[in-house]
């Protein structure tokens, strides 16, 4: 018997009809053409619309727009790592004001990697993490992502490159871009470390006293917060200093200072901590 399976549900892909084609040629250092170099154009309009070509045997492409989106024109570089090219770009392509012609991209031929992991807790690594890199001199790019271990290797060429990762959408905050220099034949490792974004305390600090007793020139400031490390700082008249813990009551923790020398009352004080500050009017006996 033959067991029938019901096939799996695809998304459905939609389609836009080009209303130009945007044409250049792709040449070498020798400013001959290359065939069978694969270019992409990426649509500004952030739905990931792209459209593909092939370069022919004098290295000439033609690919096709859709009205109204602004396209960045490159070599693909994904499919061209394997055929070991890199290459420059032209931005602001429109189907509608063009240029239609003379998008001629530059490329080089692979000589040099840059290779490295991405971590996080200096152990975990972090998989699909975008990274690129741009040369110095001459501007061209190298797109890639990380894999399931964290590593990424891009085919590159001699010269200096910058090196960033961006892995802001998978929560994580971008480090600094990293200088590389590559030399025919070599392999630079190039780490990154990456944090989640530390997450600010909300202010509990609340300032249940603020007294100041003119008989005796005295200075009294109380306040709670929740949080155990407060170690909370009064400021006050120009002056600040350190407040004293008292007590743990009912899930807040207390605070407070005296000054016995102040010679006139202070028109605030202000309460601060790891979480924030806070300021309160000073009350006159």
């Amino acid at each position: 018997p033959v067991a029938q399976t019901t096939p799996p549900s695809l998304p459905d892909l939609l389609l836009d009809k080009a209303t130009a084609r945007a044409c250049g040629n792709v040449y070498d250092q020798s400013m001959m053409g290359v065939a069978g170099v694969v270019i992409v154009a990426r649509s500004d309009s952030g739905i990931g619309q792209f459209a593909t070509a092939v370069t022919n045997a004098e290295g000439d492409y033609c690919i096709g727009l859709a009205d109204s989106d602004s396209w960045q024109i490159s070599v693909n570089e994904k499919a061209n790592q394997a055929t070991g090219y890199v290459g420059s770009y032209v931005d602001g392509v429109t189907a509608t004001t063009g240029p239609l012609s003379g998008n001629d991209l530059a490329v080089y031929p692979i000589d040099a990697w840059v290779s490295g992991r991405v971590l996080t807790d200096g152990s975990q690594p972090v998989a699909d993490v975008p990274v690129e890199l741009t040369n110095v001199t001459t501007g061209v790019m190298v797109r890639g992502k990380t894999v399931f271990d964290g590593t990424y290797r891009l085919g590159a060429f001699a010269g200096d490159w910058s090196v960033k990762i961006a892995p802001e959408a998978l929560g994580y905050e971008p480090p600094a871009s990293a200088p590389v220099s590559l030399t025919t034949g070599q392999t630079v490792a190039q780490d990154f470390d990456v944090f989640l974004p530390s997450v600010q305390p909300s202010n509990t600090i609340v300032i249940t006293k603020a007294l100041y007793t003119s008989r005796k020139k005295t200075l009294t400031v109380e306040a709670s917060s929740d949080y155990p490390d407060a170690s909370l700082i009064v400021e006050y008249a120009g002056m600040s200093a350190e407040m004293d813990f008292i007590k743990l009551f009912k899930g807040e923790y207390k605070w407070g200072f005296t000054d016995t020398n102040v010679a006139s009352a202070p028109l605030t004080v202000t309460v601060s901590g790891p979480e924030d500050s806070v300021t309160a009017s000073v009350e006159t006996k």
